[in-house]
């Protein structure tokens, strides 16, 4: 039997590229693993390849899924039904720190029925709690399990608690798995805890610190009356990187020669107590004014529309004043989050200048000045002989210049869509998307064109069941808000019932 062979034959209904049968070869049997593949280059097939195999081979019964809160849930919703067969019999449940009925559901019957793959997937922000941390072990203790830690950067620090609890919970598992786009955001001292988790000492060092002593270089420093001890540098990193292969598989998007041209990922926010109340209210407000009306025009909706859709951004901007942020949204934290795994250039695509402000401010404080540039209504043209720094002459010459220091552009689909060639930017964040379609396709090519470097990968921003949630939708059926915007429909947009049409 071939390795493809065996792969379907574990219930994996898709086709795997080469460069994720390579790694299923080199890492089925492999009590700790760590799969360092890009973004876009298929991690979540990759490990779920290896929990079909041990499940078939009877190793275990059961995965845990542990992944941060923008993504955890694309495993239930995409890649487990995706990638595993419906014949081979199998359970999934989402523990989650707000538990609607459906997930209450799910937990309360997964023990139920015979024997099948049971699959429990966790926010990464939950398993801090004594009661998720119980039910998480008391998950593990009644069969040998497959842990999986998704975008392990989330346990990079030693000190954080959720590092402790999760290497804690891993000691449970009978199969450990990491994966990371970029395991070494920071520093390649990030690495410490996340093989920690995978098996202690697995480095062949005691503790961090040791570590540390081996890899940083270290300098005395005092501040006022205190003195103390910082890392200034690192050394012995091919050491280090030899040590880390031999029990990890590293892929690069430009190394998959066979990766499709455009990828396509979601990554879902879910609103904050405060957020999510402004949207009922709003939601609610709207469905009065526009049921009281006899005949309900677009513009009347899509201006509900676009209240619904600051709130979901964290902001409002009120009638007549200035924006108003909302608290408890955490969009902007998740946008960092995959920033800092982005290895090269990025695009950030936001609607409104509120959220372009913040994002800017906010990548400039974490990567530096210089790192990143503004493409809106109110950055300058600039001169093409003398292109002055931060204009928009000036940010595309940067951008695409390899060796500039500029790796991200924060831009507005209406200013930036025409016109630009950003070739260098291989992922592409739609922080929040335009209703025109004609604007999402306009400003998709601006990377993916003549030129492009590689595969480019997009990433959407979305929180469910919302107006975003549906614009997108909407946006991925490739129809118009306009076509949309009809009496028959505006209750679907505002989610007040379901929708026939549109593609899920």
């Amino acid at each position: 039997m071939t390795t493809r062979e065996l792969i379907k034959a574990c219930g994996i209904v898709t086709d795997p590229r080469e460069h994720q049968v390579a790694c299923f070869d080199m890492s089925r049997e492999r009590e700790s693993f760590a799969i360092f593949s890009e973004q876009g280059t298929g991690k979540s097939l990759m490990a779920l390849m290896t929990a079909a195999y041990l499940y078939r081979e009877r190793k275990i019964g059961r995965v845990l899924i542990v992944a941060p809160r923008g993504c955890y849930r694309v495993f239930v919703d995409d890649e487990i039904p995706k990638h595993l067969s419906p014949l081979i019999p199998h359970k999934v449940a989402v523990w989650s720190s707000y538990q609607t009925k459906e997930i209450k559901k799910q937990l309360e019957t997964l023990e139920s029925g015979g024997e099948m793959l049971r699959v429990l997937v966790v926010n990464v922000e939950a398993c801090i709690t004594e009661r998720a941390a119980n039910f998480i072990v008391d998950f593990m203790k009644r069969q040998p399990t497959l842990m999986i830690v998704d975008e392990s950067t989330t346990i990079k620090s030693p000190t954080a608690k959720r590092t402790k609890v999760l290497i804690n919970i891993g000691k449970y598992a009978a199969f450990r798995r990491i994966c990371s786009g970029n395991p070494t955001p920071q520093s390649p001292l990030d690495l410490y805890s996340q093989t920690e988790f995978l098996k202690k000492n697995l480095l062949g060092y005691g503790n961090y610190f040791a570590f540390r002593n081996r890899f940083a270089v270290m300098a005395e420093r005092r501040f006022g009356n205190r003195s103390f001890r910082q890392v200034v540098g690192f050394r012995d990193l091919e050491a280090l990187k030899a040590a880390v292969s031999r029990f990890s598989f590293i892929v690069k998007k430009c190394d998959c020669l066979d990766l499709p041209p455009k990828i396509y990922q979601v990554r879902d926010i879910e609103m904050g107590e405060e957020q999510a109340k402004y949207y009922e209210k709003m939601a609610n407000e709207a469905f009065i004014q526009l049921s009281a009306t006899a005949q309900v025009t677009a513009t009347m909706v899509l201006t509900q529309l676009v209240k619904l859709h600051q709130i979901t951004c964290g902001f409002l901007s009120p009638d007549g004043g200035p924006e108003v942020d909302i608290p408890g949204c955490t969009r902007l934290e998740e946008l960092m989050e995959i920033l800092e795994q982005c290895e090269g250039k990025a695009i950030v695509w936001s609607t409104y200048r509120h959220n372009i402000r913040q994002i800017f401010s906010a990548i400039e404080e974490k990567f530096g000045k210089g790192t990143v540039g503004h493409y809106y209504g109110d950055t300058k043209v600039g001169r093409a002989e003398d292109p002055e720094e931060g204009t928009r002459i000036w940010l595309t010459k940067s951008f695409q210049n390899p060796d500039s220091k500029l790796r991200f552009i924060v831009a507005n689909q209406a200013s930036g869509r025409f016109g630009n060639t950003w070739t260098l930017g291989t992922t592409v964040i739609y922080y929040s998307n335009s209703y025109n379609l004609e604007f999402r396709d306009q400003s998709e090519d601006r990377s993916h064109r003549i030129g492009t470097v590689g595969p480019v990968t997009y990433i959407d921003l979305r929180t469910r069941g919302t107006v975003d949630d549906k614009i997108l939708k909407i946006l991925k059926a490739k129809k118009t808000l306009s076509e949309e915007l009809v009496q028959s429909n505006w209750r679907w947009i505002l989610g007040l019932e379901e929708n026939r049409d549109v593609a899920n």
